[in-house]
């Protein structure tokens, strides 16, 4: 009987070490892939804006890129004019979301 029971209590930690194991993982893939896709995707970005050279695009490429990747719906950019200490919009976008 104490080996039954000794037994079982080897089974039943194996199993939940294998259960933990299985939640860990699932929980990396459902959380962190979204954050290693945008760190890869930001990236890209960095060197993509390199030869943009007008203000516009490049304003209009940064955002429609940080909002597929953070899947946000809005972005607003705000800039300062000229050495004043007030912000005024530059450009707005509505992107599609991924969700």
């Amino acid at each position: 009987m104490p080996y039954l029971l000794i037994a079982l209590g080897v089974a039943l930690w194996l199993s939940a070490r294998y259960m933990c194991e299985r939640l860990r993982d699932w929980t990396d893939r459902r959380f962190f892939r979204d954050a290693y896709n945008a760190e890869h995707i930001l990236a890209s970005l960095s060197d993509e804006v390199r030869s943009i050279v007008e203000t516009q695009p490049l304003l209009e490429r940064v955002a429609t890129k940080i909002g597929e990747s953070l899947h946000v719906p809005r972005i607003a950019v705000l800039l300062q004019q000229n050495g004043s200490r007030q912000n005024q919009r530059a450009y707005t976008s509505t992107t599609k979301t991924h969700g």
